[in-house]
């Protein structure tokens, strides 16, 4: 049916020398009349059964770049991001995105979303699909990540923990392990928090028992190795 009613609408209606009957140019007209309102009034762009034909292409209207981490990243570190499309109503496009960076010296960006930190400073990484364009902000700092952990693993400071109290020892156990977790992460700000909130707990019983008063030594100076001050 599709084909008869693109072939009738694309023939001019008209009638040649040949045909002389006026009861022939009647039903020439009639028939053609007959064909087009059983066709319909819209017209047919394409054979709904082709390949490629049905409704218009999605148009991207938004890109949203996330990542594991926050937005601080250490000198050396990599991290894998993410990009998703949606369309003005918020729906989902499944499309290619390309990946580049604003600063390549501070943070550079593979073709996957893969972002390695370079050098100290601040950059945006961005995913562009269709003339759209997502970002994410990132500032590299030297954190010294490793430092980090080799303080908080250093065989002293698993003996302090042990000559805790049963309760004390726990917390901070737990301390520390959520430390070294954010730290094998990449997440400097992340290990920040952590840090600032053992400082706190260890400072306020610190001065009844120096084992604590080392630990929290020890926090603040792995504090102070993330080296995000200025």
């Amino acid at each position: 049916m599709f084909e008869i009613c693109r072939l009738v609408r694309s023939l001019p209606i008209q009638v040649g020398p040949q045909v002389r009957s006026p009861n022939a140019i009647r039903l020439l007209y009639g028939a053609t009349v007959v064909m087009l309102a059983a066709c319909g009034s819209d017209p047919v762009a394409c054979n709904p059964t082709d390949p490629g034909c049905g409704p218009g292409t999605p148009t991207v209207a938004t890109i949203e770049v996330t990542a594991p981490i926050d937005s601080v990243m250490a000198v050396g570190r990599t991290t894998q991001l993410s990009a998703a499309a949606a369309d003005a109503s918020g729906s989902p496009i499944s499309v290619s995105f390309t990946w580049s960076s604003t600063v390549t010296s501070v943070a550079s960006v593979s073709g996957s979303g893969l972002v390695t930190a370079a050098a100290e400073g601040s950059a945006s990484v961005e995913a562009q699909a269709d003339g759209v364009v997502g970002t994410w902000p990132v500032r590299v700092v030297d954190a010294d990540l490793d430092g980090t952990t080799a303080l908080l693993s250093d065989p002293f400071a698993a003996a302090l923990i042990e000559s805790l109290d049963a309760t004390s020892a726990s917390a901070v156990s737990q301390f520390v392990t959520a430390c070294e977790g954010a730290i094998a992460l990449g997440d400097v700000l992340l290990v920040k928090a952590c840090l600032d909130d053992a400082i706190g707990v260890e400072s306020s019983d610190a001065a009844h028992d120096p084992a604590l008063a080392v630990l929290d030594l020890v926090f603040q100076e792995s504090l102070r190795k993330l080296r995000l001050d200025g």
